[in-house]
């Protein structure tokens, strides 16, 4: 499978301690917390899309089809120029490679979903790379979605914990706990079959035909 990409913005608790109430109350519905009220895990996590209050961390990365997470790209802002990704395309290549991703006689695929900034065949080319498309906001058919999800929710176990706390991160604490977590999803030799991300690609195909059943509504994951 290559080397499936996409990008995610985190958001990491603010300060003061005020900030980070509103940062946890904030769910889909947009309730809030008083503050005589504890907050709860269905505070904070139920807005998948990085419209959260906090400080906005965004980062691409990618998984390969033996899974494992192996591009971490921590960016300013959540979108990249043409350039900036063209220069990371090598690292891109790099991260396909450590994966141990068997070398045939055919470019490693790298799977993304259509953002402008990625659309640079050539680039890949150069790199020995092969670029591939997902079909635009086709979140069931993108496994990578998924794994934001899972991480969405892990992060908001340990922003409970850090709540109850008073604890605070700096951003070098955050991407590191990101990187942990991530880590979690793999498994090393030789158990990685039964690793979460490589449980994911094996399913891809049920999930494939979940969706051509439905039309390719919503899938349900």
């Amino acid at each position: 499978m290559g080397l499936v990409l996409d990008g995610v913005t985190l958001t990491m608790a603010p300060k003061p301690l005020s900030g980070r109430e509103r940062h946890m109350a904030q769910s889909i519905k947009h309730t809030w917390m008083r503050k005589s009220e504890e907050p709860t895990p269905d505070c904070y996590h139920h807005n998948k899309y990085g419209v959260q209050l906090g400080v906005k961390v965004p980062l691409w990365g990618g998984f390969t089809g033996q899974g494992r997470f192996t591009l971490r790209e921590w960016t300013p802002q959540p979108k990249m120029s043409k350039a900036d990704w063209a220069a990371r395309i090598p690292h891109t290549k790099r991260s396909v490679d450590h994966a141990g991703e068997p070398r045939r006689n055919v470019r490693a695929k790298v799977w993304h979903d259509n953002e402008k900034f990625l659309l640079q065949p050539g680039v890949y080319k150069q790199n020995g790379l092969e670029m591939k498309c997902f079909p635009p906001n086709s979140s069931d058919l993108n496994p990578i979605e998924t794994v934001w999800a899972w991480l969405r929710r892990d992060l908001a176990v340990r922003e409970q914990a850090d709540f109850a706390a008073k604890r605070v991160l700096t951003a070098k604490q955050f991407r590191l706990r990101v990187a942990q977590i991530l880590r979690t999803y793999e498994a090393p030799p030789p158990v990685q079959q039964f690793s979460r991300l490589a449980k994911l690609v094996r399913g891809m195909p049920k999930r494939l035909r979940s969706a051509k059943a439905k039309q390719y509504g919503r899938c349900g994951k």
